[in-house]
């Protein structure tokens, strides 16, 4: 088919109900658009194999980029680009000078430096749902962070309990030329290999799959979906999408809650 799109979506806020479920309604309209050969890809901050949980509930033809760009799953092949040991060994005194706890991801692990409390556990569950036992590691120095430099993909820093050292946290982690930083919430830093991003992500699918660009549309719902958003040809804010979000982009529809998602592609490819 020489007009079909890459479409791409956000899961949190966005894909997914709040019991992480796709709609049927959105499922349907996915697979319909993938019957007439268009491509559909989840763009998620989560790790990979969370990503794939989620993308089984739509079909088996369903690629993912996780990791906020830093892995992409398509056409059965998996590509990494890593944090590694000089962004590591720079991330891991700041978040202990101000008491963060701080998960790193692999596709399939989660390595976390302090001890968390119970939300910290339910923020990682939440970005391993639907892979069974969660597989946690705690590291207790930078040696031990760095063993794992070739497994490591991003990272992430989640505080509501101390806005103060979060904040003062991101000024520091902002000046390396290591690695970039994000936000998907206020409550964190989301830590990225240097020039790497959803938007970079789905430039290099469209590549991988032979869609040019401007035959693109991304949903997505938080900050960090912004680069994907103006990246590709048409962005979709959520309608529950931060303010920031819906200020930056011309096209918006319903919330994750109300299939948001399946109604502006029912409408635009009239399905």
């Amino acid at each position: 088919m020489s007009n079909n799109y890459a479409i791409f979506s956000d899961i949190d806020g966005t894909l997914v109900d709040n019991q992480q479920q796709v709609s049927p309604t959105t499922i349907r309209t996915i697979n319909s658009l993938i019957d007439q050969h268009h491509h559909f890809s989840i763009a998620t901050g989560r790790m990979l194999e969370s990503g794939i949980a989620i993308a089984q509930q739509i079909g088996t033809q369903v690629d993912v980029i996780a990791s906020n760009g830093a892995v992409i799953h398509a056409n059965g092949q998996t590509s990494l680009s890593l944090l590694g040991a000089n962004a590591l060994r720079t991330i891991y005194p700041t978040i202990e000078k101000y008491r963060l706890s701080t998960f790193f991801f692999t596709t399939n692990r989660v390595f976390y430096t302090n001890l968390l409390p119970d939300y910290f556990s339910a923020d990682a569950q939440q970005r391993v749902a639907g892979t069974g036992q969660p597989k946690y590691a705690k590291v207790n120095n930078v040696d031990e962070l760095v063993d794992h430099q070739k497994e490591i993909v991003n990272g992430i820093v989640i505080s509501d309990e101390n806005p103060p050292a979060l904040a003062a946290a991101k000024t520091a982690l902002s000046s390396s030329n290591h690695f970039d930083i994000t936000s998907s919430s206020p409550n964190n830093i989301e830590i990225l290999p240097h020039d790497v991003t959803k938007a970079t992500a789905v430039q290099r699918y469209c590549e991988l799959v032979g869609v040019p660009l401007n035959r693109s549309i991304a949903f997505g719902d938080g900050l960090n979906d912004l680069p994907m958003l103006k990246a590709v040809a048409v962005g979709v804010a959520m309608g529950n999408a931060q303010k920031q979000v819906q200020q930056s982009v011309p096209n918006h529809t319903q919330s994750n809650l109300d299939d948001g998602v399946a109604n502006f592609l029912n409408k635009y490819f009239e399905v």
